[in-house]
């Protein structure tokens, strides 16, 4: 997550968003180290693509119940429930999205979905329109 995090600072600080680490506590997860890498790539792009100049994405990383949970929180476009429904779907854009920027094809979060359920994970999402979403990714957590 932090490698991540430093590896986008660069796309944030090109597009005057402020990208934070908030509480990243230590917890191990098995896995491809790629297909993880890309997982949370593509979420923090997704965070970062849809949070205006001037915006901020915070990450933070815990373990709860078994779990390895990373939520990644931005204070974008946001999401209608209609939207939520859809925006795992391959070729989905969110709508608002489709007109300001025109980039993308729709597949990160199709992607990130698929990588987190290989590794028996799961994304949820919680999002309100004009205030921004909370991408939160569950993988199951690993003894150290």
């Amino acid at each position: 997550v932090q490698d991540v995090c430093g590896q986008m600072s660069l796309i944030a600080q090109a597009r005057a968003i402020e990208l934070s680490m908030a509480d990243l506590f230590p917890v191990s997860v098995q896995g491809d180290r790629e297909h993880l890498r890309r997982l949370v790539v593509n979420l923090v792009d997704n965070a970062l693509k849809y949070t205006g100049t001037g915006g901020l994405v915070r990450l933070t990383l815990k373990e709860s119940a078994g779990w390895a949970v990373l939520e990644i929180t931005d204070n974008g476009i946001g999401l209608t429930v209609e939207e939520q429904k859809k925006i795992f779907n391959r070729f989905h854009r969110a709508s608002e999205a489709r007109s300001s920027d025109g980039k993308g094809v729709g597949l990160g979060l199709s992607i990130a979905l698929s990588i987190a359920e290989a590794h028996s994970g799961r994304i949820e999402v919680a999002s309100t329109p004009g205030r921004g979403s909370t991408f939160s990714l569950y993988l199951p957590a690993t003894s150290r």
